[in-house]
């Protein structure tokens, strides 16, 4: 019996975020946000009685199908689904709870439990399970709903003028706009006031706004809306001795997608320095 005791213990997680208590929740509810922290579920619903599957498994092992009923909705508060495999014994829960610490701020406590109902095999034990939801909510989640300001500064040997045609020339902002997707287009005579338009090789739109700000020679800033989100992009040069300092700013962007941009911004000034430094 103690044994038993143990192995049926749930898994229990607790994490606070820096995130209002909405945007958590449709981190956890959409399956347009869950594809890029969690699992790419073909269709979501956050309504009692809605069946969902997903594939998933350790990596470079086998994967398994997973498949869900949601039990219990109270928006913004609680998600309760079931969570069992196909051709395997055994019926799991999973509990999501959600406390507003704050107008900025969400505990997230998740409760999986029922683990002791499946197979006696390596992949269904309980350390797996807890090797997976401390990855997804220790890291993967924090990265998805937390945000941060990515900032890169460079020192370019050529004058400020120079450099400025970097980043209002529209050859010039193609070229190394490449440095984050070869292919891309972009489409703006960057005025203050003038939309500025992001498009993949496939003409597909990746980002649109406006120039919000520009001060000849000393500093452009690009202003975005994205669904709720806003973000700025800010260009400010200064110069020291002869040469420029170039210090970009992006954000606030998802943690996911400053790590993803961080190398990315990197390429993208070394190509402007290139571009001036012939």
């Amino acid at each position: 019996m103690k044994t038993q005791s143990v192995v049926a213990e749930p898994v229990v997680f607790e994490r606070t975020y820096n995130a209002p208590i909405a945007k958590v929740w449709k981190a956890i509810t959409s399956k347009e946000d869950m594809k890029h922290w969690y699992f790419d579920i073909a269709e979501f619903k956050p309504e009692v009685g809605f069946e969902f599957s997903f594939v998933g498994g350790e990596e470079g092992g086998e994967q398994y199908v997973h498949l869900c009923k949601v039990l219990e909705v109270i928006p913004q508060k609680r998600l309760k689904y079931s969570w069992r495999y196909q051709g395997y014994e055994g019926n799991s829960f999973v509990t999501w709870e959600l406390f507003s610490e704050g107008k900025s701020k969400t505990r997230v406590k998740l409760t999986h439990e029922g683990l002791e109902t499946f197979p006696k095999t390596k992949d269904f034990a309980r350390e797996c399970f807890v090797e997976g939801w401390t990855s997804l909510i220790g890291a993967m989640l924090l990265d998805y709903v937390e945000v941060t300001d990515l900032v890169k500064t460079i020192e370019i040997n050529a004058p400020v003028e120079q450099v400025w045609q970097m980043l209002v020339t529209l050859e010039a902002v193609t070229n190394w706009a490449q440095s984050f997707s070869e292919g891309t287009v972009v489409e703006s005579d960057f005025q203050k006031g003038s939309p500025i338009v992001w498009k993949n090789h496939k003409g597909e739109i990746g980002a649109s706004g406006v120039v919000s700000e520009r001060i000849e020679n000393q500093k452009l800033v690009f202003y975005y809306v994205d669904g709720e989100e806003t973000y700025t992009e800010e260009f400010e040069l200064t110069s020291k001795d002869g040469k420029t300092v170039l210090t970009a700013k992006s954000g606030p962007l998802a943690r996911l997608w400053a790590k993803v941009h961080d190398p990315q911004w990197d390429k993208a000034l070394r190509k402007i320095a290139e571009g001036v430094e012939k």
